[in-house]
């Protein structure tokens, strides 16, 4: 069984609710969540989100700042399917963002809310949890 060293989390439903501007609203427990997979685990710490055609990884890094969320996150590791070419559950976004990770899928996991997105990551190597929303 392979290390796991890097997690990769969805944004909209497992980090907080997006709103209609889109704006991010954490969840009252994301920082812990954060703090702990990144402080107490040790883990490196990404995202993997579907964005709108008019947004990149720019944009999705910006979407996190607001929230007071980006600093839990390594830069490299913040991807939007603008970027990678390719849109969750597809398995090439996430090889792409274990490739920007410098590791094989199988030493990362994802976290999401959506099943066919966390079967996405599963069937792309990685590990994969159903996170409830909230």
């Amino acid at each position: 069984m392979a290390k796991i060293g890097v997690v990769f989390l969805d944004v909209g439903g497992t980090l907080g609710s997006v709103d209609s501007q889109l704006q991010l609203h954490p969840f009252a427990s994301t920082k812990n969540l954060l703090k702990s997979l990144r402080d107490t685990l040790g883990m490196r710490l990404g995202v993997i989100s579907n964005v709108p055609a008019d947004m990149n990884g720019t944009g999705l890094k910006n979407l996190l700042e607001k929230a007071g969320l980006l600093s839990f996150f390594d830069d490299h590791l913040i991807i939007a399917s603008t970027d990678a070419g390719a849109s969750k559950p597809a398995a090439a976004i996430y090889q792409t963002a274990a490739s920007h990770a410098g590791v094989p899928p199988d030493q990362c996991m994802y976290i999401g809310e959506a099943a066919d997105e966390v079967a996405g990551a599963i069937s792309a190597k990685m590990a994969g949890i159903l996170k409830p929303a909230g």
